[in-house]
């Protein structure tokens, strides 16, 4: 019997710390629901709270935005009353003026049927005097005309002079360099020389010879000799200048006829 009361409590016991347990844990589930929907429900608040901020960020925004509007609106509301008021005036002073022209056109019109003729002999002194004017005006446009052809041609003179000038200094320099011994400078001196001025006789003359003697470059020589010869045709040596130009062109085709017999034995020999 002792046994059996013993098994009983035992049985009691157990059943108590199960409820127990099992009451705190649904009190345990119920307290971790309640924070995770708390949780839930502070960050839902906290949305919604950036929500509302941003909304009245946008709103602050937008109010500025037509406060703003409304601030040109009325300043374009008082632009366009100052307009017409000043329209208004202005149509008020055009009324005047028509008034005035009107009347003043009555009184032309009436001096115009009693004083026909002095306005006829007033219209005749004016298309006379207008008449003197264009003709003063066309003498002054032919003298400015003159005077400033004048003035090119004098400008065209200068240059002109600047360049024989310096084409002197060239032929000089190239002179200088031949005396020296500089022939390929000298040559570079008369080119100069020519570009300057293209009538320099003694440049196309002194670089005709630099090409005869010192390059044996005989078509070059003879195009400055005789370009030498069209500025100089009554030169003291014209007629040695047109000998040697003669003596160049047998030199040339002497030694033209003599490569082409070459280039026919090379071409002969290639064959055999």
């Amino acid at each position: 019997m002792g046994i059996g009361m013993n098994q009983t409590s035992a049985k009691n016991f157990f059943d108590s710390r199960f409820w127990l347990a099992l009451i705190s844990g649904v009190l345990c589930l119920g307290l971790a629901l309640g924070c995770y929907f708390l949780f839930t429900s502070r960050q839902s608040v906290e949305r919604r709270l950036d929500n509302m901020k941003s909304l009245l960020g946008k709103a602050e925004t937008a109010a500025l935005q037509l406060k703003k509007e409304k601030e040109l609106i009325l300043q374009e509301k008082e632009r366009i009353q100052s307009e017409t008021l000043k329209y208004m005036t202005r149509n008020n002073d055009l009324e005047k003026e028509r008034e005035d022209l009107s009347s003043r056109l009555k009184r032309v019109d009436g001096l115009i049927g009693t004083n026909k003729d002095e306005i006829t002999k007033i219209q005749t002194d004016m298309d006379a005097q207008l008449k003197r004017i264009l003709t003063h005006r066309e003498k002054e446009q032919k003298a400015l005309r003159l005077q400033r052809q004048r003035l090119l041609n004098s400008v065209r003179k200068h240059e002109e002079t600047i360049q024989k000038e310096r084409s002197l200094y060239h032929y000089d320099l190239g002179v200088a360099y031949a005396k020296a011994g500089f022939m390929r400078d000298s040559m570079r001196e008369y080119e100069e020389a020519i570009k300057s001025d293209g009538t320099n006789a003694d440049a196309h003359y002194n670089l005709a010879l630099m090409y005869k003697n010192v390059e044996a470059n005989y078509n070059r020589a003879a195009l400055h000799f005789r370009r030498y010869l069209e500025l100089r045709p009554d030169a003291e040596d014209a007629v040695w200048v047109q000998e040697t130009i003669n003596r160049m062109y047998d030199l040339d085709l002497g030694s033209g006829g003599r490569k082409d017999q070459k280039r026919r034995s090379a071409n002969d020999d290639d064959k055999k």
